[in-house]
């Protein structure tokens, strides 16, 4: 069965088309040789000339005993849609099958459709992909997904391809599309947050979030046998379970979002993601969750620090008005030098209302309090913190059972969490302290 593959640029992917007619087309013949397309001039399939694109991308080979063909990405440098899923998703998997008029997109900037030339060959593909069902957990996310992904559908994971008789039974599970904002390369600018001095950019991430929670905090190293397992699709994977879990609400009215932080924007290598969850409560309280997974050499490192913001120090506020007030009452001779030490003395409030365009937020940064001694108070820390990380702990812990990676430690920090039940707010940070109160809670 040949395959004639046409080849375009475009410059979004709502300007793709029926692209027959273009200048570019290719027959390929089984068995003959690799088809390797890229923006190499020695590549069977040279795509059009674009610093974006890998000199060798994808490549398509014929599958003899299932009678298809096949496409593989062979460089991760750009994502590549198939059909508007992106491959990155359907790992392990490694071959994805071509069924007619499949349309394969590298990046968002060139577009190729596959065509087999004896189309019932490829028929049983396009029956089963075209019956699975959207679940309806993802289809509520396909809302979320317009605005943290390139579109608000749905995507179709292909899990494996299971031979019965003369046909194969596709199995297959979906991801809504949001998800692919966590993609390296999918990313958008909204999400990047720059580090560094400058106005209006933060210092680090962790910057007027709060008092440390310092109880549930979990930053754990797992060595992988790189062998067995590949340790980028280990944190890809977290990264995804986790995001999925947090946005399908069941932290309420929790936000989550994914974001990466750099010191230096225009350095690539120094950028690190992470996910963000956050919760303003009725109590005026606000508490950050950051979660990170980082690949380092043989090792799969899993970060997460909490914290909470309380209401405004007023102590603290009106002590610096008093201060800034005596510069005028007890210095009338050097009134002009007292003009240039108020923005020295309130910078740093200034900075902040312009990060965070609210007011009362930037001062509740600057003059942070302790949360209050009352019951609700200390619910609004207990509810978040023990629901939010006991779910990405839970969460981090499915995905570690699939890979048959350790589990021991994650279940200790599990039963811990379950078991703190006091809080003492002196100090420079909380500190929550266990007690034998819950011991009886289990690992479920």
């Amino acid at each position: 069965m040949k395959l004639t593959v046409f080849i375009e640029r475009v410059n979004s992917v709502k300007e793709l088309g029926d692209i027959k007619d273009a200048e570019q087309s290719y027959e390929l013949t089984p068995g003959q040789k690799r088809y390797i397309a890229g923006s190499d001039k020695g590549c069977s399939l040279p795509l059009p000339d674009s610093s974006d694109v890998s000199t060798h991308h994808i490549e398509f080979s014929f599958s003899s005993n299932e009678g298809v063909w096949q496409v593989k990405e062979i460089s991760q440098k750009n994502n590549v849609f198939v059909n508007g899923n992106s491959l990155f998703q359907y790992r392990p998997v490694t071959q994805y099958p071509i069924n007619s008029q499949t349309r394969i997109e590298i990046g968002s900037e060139i577009s190729l459709i596959a065509t087999p030339v004896d189309v019932e060959a490829s028929t049983t593909y396009d029956e089963a992909l075209s019956t699975i069902a959207q679940p309806s957990s993802l289809a509520r996310e396909s809302e979320r997904a317009a605005a943290t992904g390139k579109s608000g559908g749905v995507s179709t994971v292909l899990q494996d391809s299971i031979p019965k008789g003369n046909q194969n039974r596709v199995e297959s599970s979906s991801i809504a599309r949001g998800f692919d904002s966590l993609s390296w390369q999918d990313i958008g600018a909204p999400s990047i947050v720059n580090l560094g001095f400058s106005w209006f950019k933060i210092g680090t991430p962790e910057d007027g979030v709060g008092l440390k929670i310092r109880a549930f905090d979990l930053q754990h190293t797992y060595r992988i046998d790189k062998k067995e397992n590949d340790i980028d699709s280990i944190c890809e994977k977290l990264y995804v379970r986790v995001y999925q879990a947090v946005s399908e609400g069941r932290l309420g009215d929790s936000k989550v979002r994914p974001v990466i932080y750099a010191k230096d924007a225009a350095n690539t290598q120094d950028r690190r993601r992470y996910i963000l969850i956050t919760r303003d409560t009725v109590h005026g309280n606000r508490s950050t969750v950051f979660v990170r997974f980082i690949e380092f050499g043989e090792n799969l490192y899993v970060g997460l620090d909490v914290y909470t913001l309380g209401n405004v120090s007023w102590f603290k506020l009106l002590k610096k008005g008093a201060i800034t007030a005596a510069l005028f009452f007890l210095s009338p001779l050097t009134l002009f030098l007292s003009l240039f030490a108020i923005p020295i003395i309130w910078w740093k409030l200034f900075w902040r209302i312009g990060y965070e365009k609210n007011v009362m937020l930037a001062i509740r940064q600057e003059f942070p309090g302790i949360i209050g001694g009352g019951p609700f108070d200390y619910d609004d820390v207990f509810m978040f913190s023990k629901s939010t990380v006991s779910l990405i702990v839970k969460t981090v812990r499915n995905v570690f059972e699939e890979e048959k990676l350790p589990l021991e430690s994650l279940d200790a920090f599990i039963q811990q969490i379950n078991n703190v039940t006091q809080i003492n707010t002196e100090g420079g940070a909380i500190s929550m302290v266990n007690s034998a109160v819950g011991t009886d809670n289990k690992v479920s």
